[in-house]
């Protein structure tokens, strides 16, 4: 199917309708690889494909309804060099699970809750269900200015209790957006930012809580220094606090909501080992990742393990290779229009 034979919607905010709905199984996924294949490499995930793509401009921003059968989203270091398409995509979950990668930060999007991409960044992202999602792409300098760095957002997810007005917003987009003016475009991407700033100054730390803006710059740096070391053995309370600069008393009140200082240090290590266990081409033994990620033993990994994720280590690694074998892997395609 050519680009120019996709049908248009008639709504004055209406730039594109996709739907594989009457097209072959076989011509299904090059269609939607013309589309969105410039910005991500997608791998599908089922034997049978679908997907609804409906496309509105309002001012600056892209807005894309998306209904589609499982696929991996990879934002890959060459892709992102090569096309330099500078955005935080801003996207809301109306159904479906997909987890993955974002930065080293392990991504586990859930319904009713508000994913934040960094497409400056690389992301590893796969389906484990069909998905429904409204995502807004963000031109980075119109992202509200947020402590520790737009950077900082890469991975992130915003909860329903914090992000409830922007929630709200954006499950009302499939069917505003068809029926709203031109006109109203412009004033439609002022709120949807004024409501991103509002969820943005609030977010929740990886716990839940709301975090100062102080506290967020700290915990940040704190990620980042812990993030580097994984591996040491000097890695500790200690270290930590030197390496921030302040003092014990600080750190620890900071760290409360991760359960002190040695819990937060643990579940980054957990992540780390969590994303390498997990990656496609990783041979090494399970004992051998967990003391590649800093922990005493084995068997202490496992029990933080099992904690953590209420599964075992073994288990993670088999349902990743599950889902890789199970479904069918079709590469992308080369345009040759």
């Amino acid at each position: 199917m050519r680009r120019d034979a996709v049908p248009m919607l008639t709504g004055d905010l209406s730039t594109l309708r996709f739907d594989t709905a009457g097209l072959d199984e076989g011509d299904r996924r090059g269609a939607y690889l013309d589309r969105l294949d410039g910005i991500l490499e997608t791998t599908f995930l089922s034997d049978r494909f679908s997907a609804r793509m409906d496309a509105f401009q309002l001012g600056a921003l892209s807005v894309l309804t998306l209904d589609a059968s499982p696929r991996r989203s990879r934002r890959t270091a060459t892709r992102i060099a090569h096309d330099r398409y500078d955005s935080i995509g801003v996207q809301y979950i109306v159904a479906g699970v997909a987890q993955g990668d974002a930065g080293g930060r392990v991504v586990d999007s859930t319904p009713g809750t508000i994913l934040l991409l960094d497409y400056g960044q690389p992301f590893d992202i796969a389906d484990r269900t069909a998905r429904n999602v409204v995502n807004v792409a963000v031109p980075r300098a119109m992202v509200p200015a947020v402590a520790g760095g737009v950077g900082e957002l890469h991975g992130r997810v915003l909860e329903s209790t914090t992000a409830h007005a922007l929630v709200a917003l954006m499950a009302t987009f499939p069917a505003a957006l068809e029926t709203l003016p031109g006109a109203a475009g412009p004033m439609l991407a002022r709120v949807f930012l004024e409501l991103l700033a509002i969820a943005l100054e609030c977010y929740p730390d990886d716990r839940g809580d709301t975090v100062s803006a102080r506290d967020r710059v700290t915990i940040t740096q704190a990620e980042r220094l812990v993030d580097g070391r994984l591996g040491s053995a000097e890695l500790g309370p200690a270290w930590l606090t030197a390496k921030l600069g302040m003092s014990r008393s600080e750190l620890y009140s900071i760290m409360e909501r991760f359960g002190g200082v040695s819990r937060f240090i643990a579940s980054r290590r957990l992540r780390g080992a969590r994303v390498a266990l997990e990656a496609e081409g990783e041979t090494r033994r399970i004992g051998e990742i967990a003391f590649a990620f800093g922990f005493a033993s084995e068997a202490h990994f496992a029990r933080s393990f099992r904690a953590a994720y209420g599964m075992t280590a073994s288990e993670a690694r088999q349902s990743a290779k599950a889902t890789r074998a199970t479904y069918s892997v079709t590469p992308r395609r080369r345009r040759t229009d």
